[in-house]
């Protein structure tokens, strides 16, 4: 038998790594069947490494962001929170912490959220491009079974989901061009 450990590595500015396994494997007699990463493998290799990939880069963004701009004191926290963000390749949880408002501010909200700079929905632009042009080719329920079948969405995606990602993105579309039109 072939045992193979797949790890990810992860190169901070400073040049310290840090490595996670992502997938080990064991390959035995070869055949057809056998050869290389079979479709589970290859869609648990994928998320997976996405998984590793957003921690790190979330984990980052807090880490430089935990500071108020103003006087460089430590934000309390007010509570730790997680949400799910569904990726193209998979549905991935992020920290999602909720501070309190830096004793120097002296007006705003008590509370804020340091992820609602970047996160401003629970699908990213990949998926919800890729779900808009298949659905423009074939019907929703078809849609979320190819998703299904090639790429590591949740299990509970359904055509629901895909038509109202397909609505909410044709409403941002027709907003877009509203506003284009405004400027002319």
């Amino acid at each position: 038998a072939m045992n193979f450990r797949i790890e990810v590595i992860c190169v901070g500015d400073d040049g310290t790594e840090q490595r996670r396994e992502v997938l080990a494997v064991s390959k035995d007699s070869l055949t057809m069947g056998t050869l290389g990463l079979t479709l589970a493998e290859g869609k648990e290799l994928v998320a997976n490494v996405q998984t590793y990939v957003v921690e790190q880069q979330t984990t980052t963004f807090l880490a430089q962001h935990r500071q108020c701009a103003a006087c460089g004191r430590k934000y309390l926290s007010k509570g730790q929170g997680r949400s799910i963000v569904h990726t193209i390749f998979g549905p991935v949880p992020v920290p999602n912490p909720r501070w309190q408002r830096c004793p120097c501010q002296e007006s705003g909200p008590q509370t804020f959220r340091p992820t609602a700079q970047w996160l401003n929905g629970h699908t990213s632009p990949e998926l919800l491009y890729i779900e808009t042009k298949w659905a423009s080719l074939i019907p929703y329920a078809k849609v979320t079974d190819l998703l299904k079948d090639v790429l590591t969405i949740a299990q509970t995606w359904n055509q629901e989901t895909v038509r109202k990602h397909v609505h909410a993105t044709a409403h941002r579309m027709e907003q877009a061009l509203g506003e284009e039109k405004d400027c002319l």
